[in-house]
């Protein structure tokens, strides 16, 4: 069944899913650097692309103590690369868990992601993934798991995007491959939707599938 959801299923929400999961690049070199949150963007990405109109309730970007990076964050060294370790409370919640950065061919890097995160007043959201990342290519999976509320109703939901042979050209921009983006909602109701966006030939060419 094809519909028209409610958010912005467009050229450029689709695009924001690959350009936000760039930014996790910066770990590689910093790994204090506040680029964690690009997991919220993402996050918050997939689920207006999907149109539920929903955000993610975490770490909000308006608090100040997002501007800095996280001095909390311990990077120890292990084999081809890094682990990050967070074990953080901040003004505006908490971040746990790990990141593993390993190198591989072609001038990019494994992440690997088993991170929770907590806003004040909400529940912790989880955060786990793999996803390879080179200038030229992007593949993987990142998943998202937590509650949202529509009063008077609290509902479970998880989200998942995979990233399937994702081509980048010089700027950055998706120029090849898809991204499907699935959200299942448990609660008071259950339903299932999925996104794909097809990338390229051309930067900026997207094309979007809405299955409901």
């Amino acid at each position: 069944m094809q519909y028209q959801p409610e958010s912005y299923t467009s050229a450029a929400g689709a695009k924001a899913l690959v350009t936000n999961v760039e930014g996790l690049n910066t770990l590689a070199t910093n790994p204090q650097s506040d680029a964690v949150y690009n997991l919220i963007n993402l996050m918050e990405d997939a689920v207006n692309l999907i149109g539920i109109g929903a955000t993610s309730g975490a770490l909000s970007t308006e608090d100040g103590s997002l501007g800095a990076d996280l001095a909390c964050a311990a990077s120890t060294t292990v084999a081809g690369g890094t682990k990050i370790t967070y074990t953080c409370t901040l003004t505006g919640g908490t971040v746990n868990g790990t990141i593993v950065i390993t190198s591989v061919s072609g001038g990019g890097n494994l992440f690997v992601i088993d991170l929770t995160m907590a806003g004040s007043g909400y529940t912790e959201m989880k955060y786990t993934g793999s996803i390879t990342i080179t200038p030229t290519s992007i593949a993987g999976t990142i998943s998202y798991s937590g509650q949202m509320t529509m009063p008077p109703l609290t509902f479970n939901y998880s989200v998942t995007t995979n990233y399937t042979s994702v081509v980048l050209d010089a700027s950055g921009c998706p120029i090849g491959g898809s991204t499907t983006t699935s959200m299942t909602v448990g609660g008071g109701i259950i339903a299932t939707y999925t996104v794909n966006a097809a990338y390229g030939p051309a930067c900026g060419t997207i094309l979007i599938t809405v299955v409901k």
